[in-house]
């Protein structure tokens, strides 16, 4: 129950970095953290188990994101999914 909160809570906050942080590059660091968190969270929820994935993936999509410079679209349509399926209709940058 807490974890589904933090999870909320930390959509919540994603969306409003997302909204109003992002950087001149596209990319806000505190935002990527937030897509990557959420990403991970929809991995658990679809595949059913409440077990982290290696904190490893949640890192490299992080770094992805900064990386390429994903545009506040595609954060904000990737916080928004609700499931994995979901993000395959966001926008690729």
């Amino acid at each position: 129950m807490l974890s589904s909160l933090r999870s909320r809570v930390l959509v919540l906050f994603t969306l409003a970095q997302v909204a109003c942080g992002s950087t001149p590059s596209g990319s806000s660091e505190s935002a990527c953290e937030g897509v990557a968190e959420h990403m991970v969270q929809l991995a658990m929820q679809d595949n059913g188990t409440s077990t982290a994935p290696p904190e490893g993936i949640r890192q490299e999509l992080a770094a992805q994101c900064k990386r390429e410079a994903w545009s506040k679209q595609r954060r904000t349509c990737l916080v928004l999914a609700t499931t994995q399926e979901d993000t395959l209709s966001c926008p690729l940058k």
